[in-house]
């Protein structure tokens, strides 16, 4: 088998592996949404907390 097969073949199991992630969500999906605030509150933290903390560079 050839790279470039293998290559497709890796390629066709990412897809169908998104599109089971896509239809299961689409299946179990109740319409509510949590908030990004709401998130954040239950860790612990802010949107300023967030905006406070160094980027590591990487």
């Amino acid at each position: 088998m050839s790279f470039q097969r293998l290559a497709q073949i890796d390629t066709v199991i990412s897809d169908l592996h998104d599109l089971a992630l896509v239809l299961a969500r689409s299946a179990t999906d109740t319409g509510h949404r949590t908030s990004i605030d709401d998130v954040l509150t239950a860790f612990g933290h802010t949107r300023e907390s967030l905006a406070a903390v160094e980027d590591d560079g990487s």
